[in-house]
Formats: structure tokens, sequence, C-alpha cells
């Protein structure tokens, strides 16, 4: 298949320019003398180049400095959008330990409410040392902030959007994650621009104004509250109230985990983020409006053009700006000029650079798995859904329409699938019908629900509304519910590489190429590549089932270790480990490094238990795996041990120096985990520097593991 790369210039364009980003993301930092002066050597040779008359198989002349141009553009976006490259950023103005209090002028950029907390993003102006600053003597500054607020009755209405606070906290960096392959909070932060972060008492907050904040989001902010008002009103039930607030305006902070996991094992997630879904019903709805009144006049499209942009790009606002949002906002943009112009553009031209327009405002949504999901899936849409819609065609109208449901679910699952078991490690195998029942009732929802904002103030047809929309939600929530309760609904703790992932992708470009081309031949490719995936998943799994490791992880207040023997892993943790809270701890610190290690099966027991196996014996917290031993104390042993351990790993906070230790047993190294107290474990490392004692904390330096 040849491409014609005159119809999809912006293909060329978002390529360096996406690599760029990528570049200086994961670790290029040339000097931005150089950079600088690279931009203007490429940018002059453009120049030149474009004012010679090039015959048309030289026109790589051309490409080359401006895919250089494009590719340092890149890595200047990211540089220039990150804060700490700031000339003022208020982390100048931070003690080096992170230990005193800071006094903060504030503005609160965003809310959120959380069962215990409120989440705040705030703009710092300025900043001062606890106690000899003042508001009059403070820095002015720069910068963004992560704040939490503790519910209390201290301060009954929290600070919220717009308001200019007065607060005081010590302010700390974002930690990376202490354990293996867990959620990277701190990256998560990064690439939102947030660096920083600050639990902060109500005691220590002052509002000093309100409505400070830009008018236009203080404008969609005020119209989010009022529409979820009308939503509350009429929605009487909380997770009908939940998923409508996330369906209509983007407002997920009611959505509970039950209703959350019931979307996420169904595949219907994404009818829970505001997406190019909603952006295509509001348009179709505000062409219909349009088109009651028909005229040829040009003022008037160009009024209907107008006003059609500034509804969509405003509910966006309402919405969040999320990334997937405004891939469907600059894509909607595109398209109606273009055709109020009379000009039909290609729809991966356009996709591409509505990529383009988007990283160039914000670089860093390339890495926002949102806006992956949301390019792939319309990606998937448009090349695959034609060819898998014609499979089937019938005379009878409700199987058209079932095929024609089912062949969109298909198309974009297809293409999301590899990037989705990269990020989430499952597979919904319910997706198509949950698609085929609760996308109708969604987009229906959605039309419901913008009549009812709109007439709400009469009350026979706003309670007529309210109640037809609360019976769509509840009858969505009712079937997820109902699938959910299926047999093998989910496949999960799947493992993609990055290697595997790119793999796919690769595979799944040439079946597309071969199914445009028709020809034999070209099947070869993707059979091919199929066939490397197959030999590096062998590879790994033959890998996996020979290895051996003992896991400490780093768990708050609790201990919990992994002795993983190829595939089968017995984890030791505390009696109450099946409280759900304990339990919720746990996944979260393991489950993703268990996945990654293709673990299968594993075996829980108390960390008071004993087991014993060809390889692996473990009495009481003394054990040994392989030939590596290890004694897990919470209390000195009665009596004097004669083995000698390579670790003693000490939990719980107990009462014994390291001297008296030593008397009782021999080991080469002290591990001390998150069971215990920061003060305990500061008085056990002072004594094991004065007695030249190896130790490791996983507070500080994250889980502790050995391979054998």
């Amino acid at each position: 298949m040849m491409i014609d790369w005159r119809e999809v210039p912006f293909v060329r364009l978002l390529l360096p320019f996406a690599l760029g980003i990528v570049a200086r993301e994961y670790g290029l930092a040339l000097p931005q003398f150089w950079v600088n002066l690279l931009l203007g050597v490429s940018l002059l040779s453009m120049v030149i180049f474009s004012l010679q008359r090039v015959k048309f198989r030289q026109r790589w002349v051309f490409g080359i400095p401006l895919s250089i141009f494009l590719f340092l553009t890149g890595c200047q976006a990211v540089f220039y959008n990150n804060e700490l490259n700031e000339a003022h950023h208020f982390q100048q103005f931070l003690s080096p330990h992170q230990q005193t209090e800071q006094l903060c002028l504030a503005t609160v950029t965003d809310f959120s409410e959380r069962p215990n907390n409120y989440r705040l993003t705030v703009s710092l102006n300025k900043i001062g040392a606890v106690p000899n600053s003042t508001p009059d003597s403070m820095h002015h500054c720069t910068g963004n902030l992560l704040m939490y607020i503790r519910k209390d009755s201290t301060l009954k209405t929290p600070p919220q959007y717009g308001d200019l606070i007065l607060l005081k906290s010590k302010i700390r960096l974002t930690e990376s994650p202490k354990n293996p392959d867990a959620f990277d909070f701190k990256q998560y932060l990064h690439r939102q621009n947030i660096h920083h972060q600050a639990f902060v008492a109500m005691g220590n907050i002052q509002i000093l104004a309100e409505r400070r904040g830009n008018p236009i989001q203080q404008l969609a902010t005020d119209c989010q509250k009022y529409l979820l008002t009308i939503l509350k009103k009429h929605l009487t039930t909380e997770q009908e109230f939940a998923v409508g607030g996330a369906l209509l305006l983007g407002y997920r902070d009611a959505v509970d985990e039950d209703v959350r996991n019931a979307y996420v094992q169904t595949g219907a997630m994404h009818i829970l983020a505001i997406s190019g879904m909603h952006i295509v019903l509001i348009f179709q709805g505000l062409q219909w409006v349009f088109s009651v009144y028909k005229s040829g006049n040009r003022r008037f499209r160009w009024t209907k053009i107008i006003v059609s942009l500034v509804l969509i790009w405003f509910f966006s606002l309402i919405a969040g700006l999320g990334a997937s949002i405004l891939r469907a906002a600059i894509m909607a943009t595109f398209l109606t000029i273009g055709q109020t112009m009379k000009r039909k553009g290609n729809i991966y031209n356009i996709l591409t650079a509505s990529a383009f327009v988007l990283l160039l405002w914000q670089p860093l949504f390339l890495f926002d798995v949102g806006c992956q999901l949301s390019y792939f899936a319309v990606v998937g849409i448009v090349y695959f859904y034609p060819k898998i819609q014609k499979i089937i065609i019938s005379k009878h109208k409700i199987i058209n329409y079932i095929w024609d449901g089912l062949s969109i679910g298909f198309a974009a699952q297809l293409v999301v699938t590899p990037i989705s078991i990269y990020y989430f490690h499952q597979f919904p195998t319910y997706f198509w019908l949950s698609g085929l029942l609760v996308v109708p009732l969604s987009n229906g929802a959605i039309y419901i629900g913008i009549g009812l904002f709109l007439f709400d103030k009469l009350p026979v047809i706003g309670y007529t509304l309210g109640k037809i929309l609360l019976g769509c939600l509840f009858l969505m929530n009712k079937i997820l519910l109902i699938i959910q309760t299926f047999p093998h609904r989910i496949v999960d703790k799947l493992s993609f590489s990055l290697i595997t992932l790119l793999l796919s992708y690769l595979a799944l470009i040439h079946i597309a190429v071969a199914i445009q081309s028709r020809q034999l031949r070209t099947f070869f490719t993707p059979l091919s590549i199929f066939i490397i995936l197959s030999s590096v998943y062998a590879f790994s799994t033959i890998q996996h089932t020979q290895q051996k490791r003992i896991i400490i992880y780093n768990v708050y207040k609790h201990t919990l270790i992994d002795f993983v023997e190829g595939t089968t892993c017995f984890s030791f943790t505390e009696a109450d480990s099946n409280a759900v809270n304990i339990q919720n701890k746990i996944e979260y610190a393991a489950d993703n490094h268990r996945i990654k290690l293709k673990i299968n099966e594993i075996h829980t027991s108390n960390l008071y238990n004993t087991l014993k196996n060809p390889h692996f014996n473990y009495l009481k917290g003394l054990v040994q795996f392989d030939s590596f031993r290890l004694a897990i104390l919470d209390k000195l042993p009665e009596k004097p041990i004669d083995l000698p351990f390579d670790a003693v790993l000490i939990r719980n906070n107990p009462g014994f120096s390291m001297e008296e230790l030593r008397q009782k047993i021999q080991f080469r190294q002290v591990i001390m985990d998150a069971s215990n107290s920061l003060r305990n474990v500061d008085m056990w490392k002072n004594m094991c520097i004065t007695i030249g004692m190896s130790f490791y904390d996983t507070n500080v330096s994250g889980a502790w593991s050995k391979d054998f």
C-alpha cells in the first residue's frame, strides 16, 4: 500500500516533534545555548532551501532541517512546560531538608472532595519561612502545589476554585514509589506540572478573598456546580447521581469503588470519562437545532459555526479539559471550519493535526493514558470499523443496527487492547456486550440530561425528564452489575513489556497494510512478527519459571514479604491481613510486581506460621530460602540462636538495641521495614553506624529484594 504523504502532512510533522518530547522527557538534556543555535541553523536552512528551486526527488534536502527543527521544538516544549525551570519557582525558597514550615499566599486552581479529605491544587503567589515571615515580607514566586486538607469541624467551608488563601505547612517533594512496579504517583503529578505536596490542617488555612481565578474558568466552575445541583435534585440515589455527574459533567468525585469496578470490569469505563462521544452528540444536536432554520446567508453560516464552537469549548471547560475531550474539541473545530469553507480533509491528517496542536500546548499529554487510549480508539474506529461492518450485511434493520454497534466496539478494542493490557494488566471479555447494551443508553442519557438542564425550571417537563434520566442511569448500572456477575468477566494479571507492546502495534500496522493491499505475500510480515512475539513470550516464560527472589515491601505500618519460586509466591504478613484496608495496601504495594514476575499462584500465610517445601523452610519467622537465611523479629529471641543469618528484619517496633540483638543472634545486615516508627528506625540506624553494621531502611530506599 502506497501512502500519499501529501494528504497527511501532519503525520510527518508530528513524528519528529513527538520524538523530541520523548527524548527530552527521558533524559536528553542538551545545553540551551546549543539547542537554540541548532534551532536557528535549521530554521535558516529551511528558509534558504525554500527560496531555491529544488527538484521533487531532492525534497528530502528541505525535510532534514525541518525534522531537526521539529525535534528540537519538541525538546524545548518539554523544557519550558516544566515549572521547575521557571526563574522564580518556590522550590528555591525551601530549606534543603524540607523540615521548615512555610507561610504561603496561594490561589486555588482545582478543588475536589474525597471521603476523608479535600484535595486542592493551588498556584503559589508568595512564600516565606515560618516564623520569620509576614505577608508583607514574603518572596514573590510561581509554581503549583498539591494540597490535602483533612476534614474536620474547624473550617465549615473549604477553599473553592479562585479563592485566595494564606496557608501554613511543610512543603515536600513528591516521592517516587517505594515498591517495584507500583503506581508512580510522582511521575503522574510531574506530567500535570506538579512536583510538591503538602498536608495542611484546617486551622492553618485562612481564606483572604474569593473568586480571584480566571473569569472564564470561574464561570465554568459555577456552571458545573449549578448543573450538579439540578442532577442532585432529580437523581435521588447515590449511584445514579455519581454516574450522572461523571457522564454529563465529568464530575467523578462521587463515584465509589463498587461502581468504578463494575464499569472497569465490564469494559465500560470510557462511559464515565468525558470523551469524543460527548462532543459528537453535542455537535449533532447543535446541527439539528440549526437545521430548523435553513439559510444560505454567509453571515448565518459563520454565526452558526461560532456559536457551535463556543458551546463545544465551554462544555469542554466545564468537563475539566481532559486530554480526550480536548482531542475531540480540536478535531470538531477543524472539521467544522473545514465544512464551512467547503474543504474536505483527510481524517488521519485531522487526527494528527489535533495531536500536534494538543502537544504544542501541553507536550506531556503524549504520556497521558487517557489521551493515548482516545487516539488509539479513534484510529481503530476510522480504519477497522468500515471493514468489520461490511462482514455482515442483512436485510433486517435490527440485525444491521446490532452488528453496527458491535463493529464499532470490536474496531476500537482491537487497537486499544495492547496498550490497555500494558497499563492495566487486564482484558474485559464482555466489552462487546456492555457496549451493545449500555452505550445506546448512555447516548440517550446525554441528550436527556441536556434537556433536563435546559427545562429544569418547567415543573412538569423537568420532573418528567429527571425521572427518565434516573431510569436510564439505573438501567445502565443494573445491566453492568449483572454482566459483572458473569463467569470469566475479566482476564487479569496480564503482563506486556514495552517490547511486546511495540511488536503488537507493528504487527497490527502490517495487518492493516495487508488488508488494504489484498495480496497474500503482505501477510508474511505480520506473521513473522507474531512468531517473534511468541518467541519473546516463550523466552520470558522460561526465565520466570526459573526465578527465585525475596521481596520485603514497604507497606505503611505493616510487614509484607514475598518468597518467589518460579511462578509461585509464598507471601507472609500479619494475622489481620484479610481486613479490607490492609488488603488494599497489600494489593497497591505488590500486585503490579507480582504480575510482572508472572506469578500465577499465591500462598498467603501468617508471619508466625510454619511452612516447608524442598527449597523453602519457614518456622515462625526464621527462614531459609535456598542458601539465604533471614530472621524476622518483633522481639528478642528467648535464647541465643547458634545459626548465622544473612539478614535480620526488624518489624513492629521491638524495644531492643543492636547490641542486645547481636548477643542473641549472628547476622550480617539489618533490614527495617515500614511497620516501625521513624523515630525507632533513626535510633537503630545510628546504632548501626556506631558499630559499623550494614543496614537497610525501606522507608528511604524502597523495597528490599534479593535474587538467587
